[in-house]
């Protein structure tokens, strides 16, 4: 975790992706299980929080996450990502851009769904 932290840190992005999966027993408990990331130069990574040592390590993306010059970029990460990342880490997300809110406003005749704005937009198609 702290080599990914270093990478992203020294890659100085514009941009972070970001997608987080949680574990809900119920509507009142959750928990993060997997942290996936993405940045403008290409790197991807998918962390297993849970692995042992990885947990109290996420943190270390504190800095990046708060930092008002790099856009964090999700789909619908008002529902629970963002809330996660604090939760579970102490991470505020600042300077945010959700691709399912901006499609709801853009009102996309495919809808909202990530698969929908993939295609509205032509990512993800093979030539």
């Amino acid at each position: 975790m702290r080599q990914c932290v270093q990478e992203i840190a020294d890659s100085h992005p514009l941009e972070i992706g970001f997608d987080l999966e949680m574990y809900n027993p119920s509507k009142y408990t959750q928990i993060t299980c997997l942290l996936q990331l993405t940045t403008t130069d290409g790197n991807d990574y998918v962390v297993d929080v849970l692995s042992e040592g990885v947990w109290d390590e996420v943190s270390g993306l504190a800095p990046l996450f708060a930092d008002p010059t790099i856009v964090k970029i999700g789909h619908a990460i008002g529902g629970m990502d963002v809330s996660s990342l604090s939760r579970d880490f102490g991470m505020f997300v600042v300077n945010s851009f959700d691709t399912y809110e901006s499609a709801r406003e853009l009102r996309l005749s495919k809808g909202s769904g990530l698969t929908s704005v993939c295609q509205h937009y032509g990512l993800g198609e093979t030539h």
